[in-house]
């Protein structure tokens, strides 16, 4: 979450929040670990159109899910 900003290029930045879910579980077998995992970023679908670097903005064009597998032997 970011609080309102002051810019001396683009003014007065509004405050910002993105909020992201995601759970990972471990998996012990003999001889190795797995640690699958899967999560949601930018629950919200929140987009911020703000000129670029002018509210810390990003491209990223909305929500994305994703799934990560983790393996340690």
């Amino acid at each position: 979450m970011l609080g309102e900003r002051y810019s001396s290029t683009y003014g007065y930045a509004p405050a910002y929040s993105q909020w992201d879910l995601n759970t990972k579980h471990t998996i012990a077998l003999k001889s190795f670990t797995l640690e699958p995992g899967i999560g949601i970023e930018n629950i919200f679908n929140k987009r911020d159109t703000s000129y670029w670097n002018s509210n810390f903005s990003t491209v990223n064009p909305g929500r994305a899910g994703y799934v990560s597998l983790k393996v340690k032997y």
